[in-house]
């Protein structure tokens, strides 16, 4: 079946039209498992810094330093974009955080490759430092916390070996 440059641009847009279109953070709306994790992840962070003249400073970060308090210092309104690298390379996840300047939350935004996920999902910070803590203490390898934090059910996972935090500076 022959695919015409103006269907791959059509359906390009409408992808598109439908992430960027969200009512509002909270609005339940849903990736179909189409769009890499890494990808949407990575434009959301390039979008915001371009929205706002802001730049990013990446900081990579080993699993014997990771401590479950790395975001203890980040405030209302501030982004930080997460890449969670596994041992076995085969795996990662990216995902961003927003810390909600509107109320103590904080919200996953994050599609899944192969999973229904909602694009943006709300969390009360306590809920989210409780599980972020949890996730790190037991390298990412348990699969009920990642689908707390993340709302996906994976069938297996490894170890991390850290992670890669890149957050807009002021």
């Amino acid at each position: 079946m022959f695919i015409s440059k103006g269907n791959i641009e059509k359906a390009i847009n409408d992808a598109l039209f439908e992430l960027v279109k969200i009512r509002e953070l909270n609005d339940g709306k849903t990736t179909c498992g189409s769009i890499p994790c890494i990808s949407f992840a990575g434009a959301v962070l390039e979008y915001a810094t371009k929205a706002t003249g802001k730049t990013y400073k990446q900081i990579e970060i080993s699993l014997e330093k990771l401590n479950g308090g790395e975001f203890s210092d980040y405030k209302d309104g501030d982004l930080a974009n997460i890449l969670l690298k596994y041992c076995d390379n085969q795996y990662t996840h990216a995902f961003c955080v927003y810390f909600d300047s509107d109320s103590d939350s904080v919200f996953i935004i994050q599609t899944y490759l192969g999973k229904t996920v909602d694009i943006s999902r709300k969390l009360a910070r306590e809920r989210f430092y409780e599980l972020w803590k949890a996730y790190v203490d037991l390298k990412g390898s348990d699969g009920k916390i990642f689908e707390d934090l993340f709302s996906v059910r994976v069938d297996s996972l490894v170890n991390i070996s850290g992670l890669i935090i890149t957050k807009v500076e002021y």
